[in-house]
């Protein structure tokens, strides 16, 4: 699938949109176009090597590659995920994030 996110006109935002590109089978973005107000391409995620993690099928590793600098890009890959532990309320408090640190 693709899907054409456009902001509303007064939004806050930074994107003049992102284009997401999503495989059919399991609904996993596969590659997304970051572009500007002006409509110029900004940047491009690429997402890849899909497995089974945590009892989903999901990208495990993702590229984010600048169009104005396409070797400096940064890379991501995950190599454990677990869904649904069971965190505490508390966990996101304000004091909590100032200790996790």
């Amino acid at each position: 699938y693709k899907i054409v996110l456009t902001p509303k006109p007064d939004a806050p935002v930074v994107w003049g949109k992102v284009v997401c590109f999503i495989e059919k089978e399991d609904y996993n973005q596969l590659l997304v176009k970051y572009y500007d107000e002006d409509n110029y391409l900004v940047s491009t995620m690429i997402l890849s090597d899909i497995r089974e993690m945590g009892g989903r099928t999901l990208p495990t590793r993702m590229e984010m590659i600048p169009a104005d600098n396409p070797k400096q890009k940064t890379v991501i890959e995950y190599i454990n995920q677990e869904f649904n532990i069971g965190l505490k309320e508390d966990f996101f408090s304000m004091q909590n994030m100032k200790r996790v640190r």
